[in-house]
């Protein structure tokens, strides 16, 4: 081993270093943690998209003409790829795909940080000024995107420009560096719109940066990109349900407005703090491309003024698609992570001033000290406020889970939750079902009941499935409320058990009817039929009303093994109390399956 690694390790094996380092990739696990803590599996909203492709692959009819199909105003050819090879070999877990997420962000963390050292070094000093970075990369204020594995394309079309501008650096001539460089923006382009914009920031920046032939460079860039365009171009038409590009001409104050707020939504959550902050990083911005232009500093700086540039033309261009929903909506956290480039640029920028001009300007102190502090806070904020939404998603999308494991039975209202078309997620999610793909993924020694066929149940229920939350605890729920003079019956038909099987599942009642003057209780009653003749499997009666130490998710199982190796019919009976009074008695069985032991 070289005396220059074994130096570096030596400094890394000190306590100093290793705090230091330590707090280097603490958010990377804070990230997976935040994954692991708030992730839910379950297909939302543009995921569907996913699911006719994943039977297409299936019955082996999958094209690329389908791959490369634009979604909105992208081709998302890279990532439907990707995420069909994770579906394949997960059965759908979209928990893969925010992991995927993860590993995408800390590839690109880990690509500045190497920009970063070959400007800085890796002395103490160094390491600590990098802290920020890693902080930003990995902030909660992309919520959105760190829990719908969906937007790996947004991951995936930032680390394409960070690897494209990382060995652009490398390149002298065309060579497996520059072949490399041009796939990295042919994987950003293709898999994100702005994307795109890796073209015009590449050839700034070999225009900006100490390259040499950079005519013949650029000119080479230029033309695949153009070549790119023309390709992502063909065919493509505007999404008819998206505002028009010309409401910027038609509302320029307004759609200024939502520019100053998208550039600073990362380090604010409000319109108000955002559009400050906003304001605040553009004028920085132009303060610190002065001091370059006076300091002869430009080339040395070139990468990190390529990433601002990235982030304000992604700014910009999602204002020109995106202002007409309003002003709120440039603070979509889904944008973050194209926007805090700019700030990790400024940042870089602003650190290496300090670092040259520190003994001979203050102000450059004071500069690097500003920008820090307003970094500071919006960490702070992004990680605090990320964590409550990401409660929020968690609790939201468990919900979804249950109401897709019931959709036949399931009102349109909350499948609408799922997506905006009921009528979509019904017939996809027997795509998913027929799989077993995402939450219909049982194991093979679990079996759920949800497919059920109702006997008796009242005409003004709503609906038979759902979720159902206890002591914050969400579980699939079958709502079964009691008729008023006669028991309510739900079948579950031609049930295979297993060997060593056993029934568990809750029963609970709604705490909407825990108060003391709702209800009297209900029997929750099991019954198997086997040919024609039934038994009773199950009975208890339950009355959180009066019975506090029932105000829970009442947890009971059942041993099935006298009806191992047959196919039987499994009943689920309520009735009222001792009252015979059926009124608020919302009675629940949650999570009910079947698994061998």
């Amino acid at each position: 081993m070289r005396n220059r690694d074994m130096g570096i390790l030596q400094k890394f094996a000190s306590s100093k270093y290793k705090f230091i380092v330590f707090l280097l990739v603490l958010p990377a696990i804070l990230g997976a943690i935040y994954v692991k803590i708030f992730g839910v599996n379950v297909v939302f909203w543009d995921q569907w998209e996913l699911v006719p492709l994943i039977e297409k692959l299936y019955s082996g009819n999958l094209t690329f003409d389908q791959l490369f199909a634009q979604h909105n105003e992208h081709r998302l050819f890279f990532p439907r790829i990707i995420m069909l090879i994770l579906a394949h070999i997960t059965r759908y877990n979209t928990i893969t795909e925010m992991y995927l997420s993860w590993i995408i962000t800390l590839l690109t963390l880990v690509l500045i940080f190497v920009m970063y050292k070959q400007n800085f070094g890796i002395s103490e000093s160094s390491l600590l000024k990098f802290i920020p970075i890693s902080w930003l990369i990995f902030n909660f204020r992309q919520f959105e995107n760190m829990l719908w594995g969906w937007q790996n394309q947004i991951y995936l079309c930032v680390f394409g420009f960070v690897f494209s501008i990382y060995l652009l650096e490398k390149s002298e001539k065309i060579d497996c560096k520059f072949l490399l460089a041009i796939f990295g923006g042919i994987l950003s382009s293709f898999s994100f719109v702005n994307g795109l914009l890796v073209w015009p920031t590449g050839f700034l920046f070999i225009i900006l940066s100490k390259t040499k032939n950079k005519n013949y460079l650029g000119t080479a860039w230029a033309l695949v990109g153009i070549a790119v365009l023309c390709t992502y171009l063909y065919k493509w038409v505007k999404p008819s349900h998206h505002p028009s590009i010309l409401y910027i001409i038609e509302q320029p104050i307004n759609s200024i407005e939502y520019l100053i707020v998208n550039i600073g939504s990362p380090l604010g959550f409000e319109h108000s703090t955002a559009f400050g902050m906003g304001i605040f990083i553009l004028f920085e911005i132009i303060m610190v491309s002065i001091l370059l232009l006076k300091n002869g500093l430009l080339k040395e700086n070139a990468k990190w003024l390529s990433f601002i540039f990235f982030s304000l033309a992604s700014s910009l261009t999602i204002t020109v698609g995106r202002a007409g929903f309003g002003v709120e909506q440039a603070l979509s956290s889904r944008y973050v992570t194209f926007t805090l480039l700019g700030i990790v640029g400024l940042y870089l920028v602003v650190v290496g001033l300090y670092n040259k001009f520190e003994t001979k300007n203050q102000k450059y102190a004071v500069l690097y000290g500003m920008v820090l502090s307003v970094i500071f806070v919006g960490i702070i904020i992004g990680y605090s406020r990320g964590v409550i939404a990401g409660e929020e998603i968690s609790e939201s999308r468990k919900n979804m889970a249950c109401y897709l494991i019931g959709y036949n039975w399931t009102s349109d209202e909350f499948l609408k939750n799922l997506y905006p078309h009921p009528d979509i997620v019904k017939k996809r999610a027997k795509i998913l079902e027929r799989h077993k793909l995402n939450v219909f993924s049982f194991k093979d020694e679990v079996y759920m009941l949800y497919d059920l066929k109702p006997i008796k149940i009242l005409s003004q229920q709503h609906f038979i499935t759902g979720a159902g939350k206890i002591n914050d605890e969400i579980k699939f729920i079958i709502h079964e409320h009691p008729l008023p003079s006669d028991k309510a019956l739900i079948e579950f038909e031609n049930i295979p058990i297993p060997k060593n099987a056993t029934l568990r599942f809750s029963i609970a009642l709604d705490p909407q009817v825990w108060s003391p003057d709702k209800g009297d209780g209900v029997l929750f009653e099991i019954y198997i039929k086997e040919n024609e003749s039934k038994q009773q499997i199950f009975s208890k009666y339950i009355d959180p009303k009066n019975n506090p130490e029932e105000r829970k998710w009442n947890d009971s199982e059942v041993d099935l093994s006298n009806y191992a190796d047959k196919n039987v019919t499994i009943i689920f009976s309520t009735s009222s109390g001792p009252n015979n009074d059926s009124n608020y008695d919302w009675a629940w069985w949650g999570n009910p399956v079947i698994v061998t032991v």
